[in-house]
């Protein structure tokens, strides 16, 4: 008698190969009526998004290399 925990030999299963029907085209999802266009990143706010990061990136390049002195210490 071979219980659930046995290490029997394993039955070999016929893996079945489907071939692809071409002939059927994809499925098209329509737009739903909430879809709205994205709002583009260009426009008079922009600069001063990018003046930031530019500053606080100055800032950051400065806190390392303050850090990278105390580390030679």
């Amino acid at each position: 008698m071979i219980d659930a925990t046995s290490r029997g030999t394993p039955r070999q299963v016929r893996t079945e190969i489907v071939p692809e029907n071409k002939d059927i085209p994809p499925a098209t999802l329509a737009a739903t009526s909430t879809d709205e266009p994205r709002l583009v990143a260009t426009g008079p706010d922009l600069s001063r998004y990018v003046d930031r990061l530019e500053d606080e990136n100055e800032f950051l390049r400065g806190q390392i290399g303050v850090k990278d002195g105390q580390i030679k210490r």
